[in-house]
């Protein structure tokens, strides 16, 4: 869809760890394109895939088949 911290990356994500570490927190991004992950994983991160979008069309998307069961839940 969009890569919301694509400047950032590019910068490097050296802010949010200070800012982080000012806080006694951990720094993490969440939702961020594959060349952004890269980039971050290039620079010592840690990268994780935590979920996938979908895209659905709601005159036409039904939860009934078997490999949507988990989705009524």
């Amino acid at each position: 869809m969009f890569d919301a911290v694509a400047s950032a990356a590019a910068v490097g994500p050296s802010w949010l760890q200070s800012y982080a570490r000012n806080r006694n927190a951990a720094a993490c991004l969440y939702k961020c394109s594959a060349p952004t992950a890269l980039g971050l994983r290039r620079q010592g991160w840690k990268v994780l895939r935590i979920a996938e979008e979908a895209l659905l069309t709601p005159m036409t998307f039904s939860e009934e088949s078997s490999s949507r069961r988990q989705l009524r839940r």
